[in-house]
């Protein structure tokens, strides 16, 4: 079974996406912040096909996760949430380096479904 890194610090969307994921199939694995996600990700996790990211989140934000996760074996796919207009330049530099990138905040059900599941790349 795909396993999908939720990366959230909100506990109600945390909770939607991944009962969202979980419905769709999936093992989830969540983190409530950015130095909780590197924690997980610093060991190799089998399957793991993709990771939602917030990135907006205390300790370690979303931009500093994927500057770290550039040096390490990451999911295929890494999926960026934020509210409109969240999003600064350092984020669209840290995204083009790891050439994936989605928005899914404000999505339905089945579009976070599909862009997890998706192989494309938004750049």
């Amino acid at each position: 079974m795909d396993k999908i890194l939720i990366v959230e610090d909100q506990p109600l969307e945390l909770g939607l996406l991944d009962e969202i994921l979980s419905e769709a199939g999936y093992s989830t694995l969540t983190a409530q912040d950015g130095l909780q996600a590197r924690d997980l990700l610093s060991e190799p996790i089998a399957s793991l096909k993709a990771a939602v990211l917030d990135w907006v989140m205390p300790r370690m934000d979303g931009i500093e996760l994927l500057e770290w996760m550039k040096g390490q074996t990451h999911p295929s796919r890494i999926l960026a949430s934020a509210k409109k207009g969240g999003f600064s330049r350092n984020f669209y530099s840290s995204a083009r380096c790891l050439s994936v990138f989605r928005v899914c905040r404000g999505k339905s059900a089945d579009e976070i479904i599909n862009e997890v599941g998706s192989s494309g790349s938004d750049f």
